[in-house]
């Protein structure tokens, strides 16, 4: 009876996976998610970052509003064109010789991965620069402290706080 309970699992195993069901699709997003996105009303806070005084801290602050231009190659990949549409006045976080950095340089093209809820956004070097997640008609994340990272003579980059940064549709 144990052989023949045994038997039957492995056939119906063998029939249930090689099933369309069962096929390994992508996933894609839950919305569609092309199209144009803004920050919402409070433009998020970039934080510039720099080693010019050792470690790679934080620099610098400024406001910055985002226009995102999302266009679909795959179920599961984009193109992201990120520009600027506002700005604050810099702001010093550590004194004067410390707080060298390199702006970040606008309009930014980045490529994303979808799932059903998230999109990660990485630049040209396969480097993570920002993650989002997707719900309804906005998204919600962070950019990275490595995103638009340059190093010559020293490091610099710029990033968000966790959940900074608020898109809408």
């Amino acid at each position: 009876m144990k052989q023949l309970l045994t038997s039957f699992l492995l056939i119906f195993c063998s029939i249930f996976l090689s099933s369309s069901f069962c096929s390994k699709k992508p996933l894609s997003p839950a919305r569609a998610i092309e199209g144009t996105w803004r920050t919402n009303l409070t433009a998020p806070y970039f934080y510039y970052y720099s080693d010019v005084c050792g470690s790679y801290v934080r620099v610098s602050k400024t406001q910055i509003g985002l226009q995102m231009v999302v266009t679909r190659l795959t179920d599961n990949t984009v193109d992201v064109t990120i520009t600027r549409t506002n700005s604050s006045a810099v702001q010093l976080l550590v004194s004067q010789p410390c707080a060298l950095y390199v702006p970040i340089a606008f309009p930014k093209f980045l490529t994303g991965q979808v799932s059903s809820s998230r999109l990660d956004l990485y630049e040209s070097n396969r480097q993570l620069a920002a993650s989002f997640g997707i719900i309804t008609d906005n998204m919600t994340g962070e950019f990275n402290s490595n995103f638009d990272k340059y190093c010559g003579g020293f490091c610099s980059g710029a990033g968000t706080d966790s959940r900074a940064v608020v898109l809408v549709k």
